[in-house]
């Protein structure tokens, strides 16, 4: 299966949204379904491959729960990490995040990693520029 770089961005996004902490100080959680609500561009198989990519990249806290071997009962986010925070703040503003998908398109890679190795450069050479 390939990896939607836009879902990737737009999964962060949404977490970012919607997982709240409440007045007693718990932060909620989010299935892969209500995900799926918030962006019903997306196929369900592209968001909870995005979410299970994020997971082992280390950008999100999922549990994912299996039955009989392989088969997929839920996928639950129940936060952003700090370094998946540090890779939405890069990728976050629509200019950076063009420019980063267009240097990733010119040199063919499409990786979680190198998508956040490209951001962090575009944000460097953004600022370079204000020197």
């Amino acid at each position: 299966m390939e990896l939607n770089k836009d879902c990737v961005r737009d999964v962060l996004l949404s977490c970012e949204e919607l997982l709240k902490i409440d007045e007693d100080g718990y932060m909620n959680s989010l299935s892969h379904e209500e995900l799926g609500q918030a962006l019903p561009n997306y196929k369900t198989e592209d968001i909870i491959y995005t979410v299970v990519k994020l997971k082992e990249a280390g950008f999100l806290d999922v549990k994912v729960t299996k039955a009989f071997g392989n088969i997929l009962v839920d996928v639950r986010i129940y936060d952003i990490t700090f370094n998946g925070h540090e890779f939405l703040n890069d990728i976050r503003d629509d200019k950076n995040w063009k420019k980063v998908k267009d240097i990733a398109k010119a040199v063919g890679a499409f990786s979680i990693n190198m998508i956040a190795q490209i951001a962090v450069g575009v944000i460097q050479t953004n600022i370079s520029a204000l020197k």
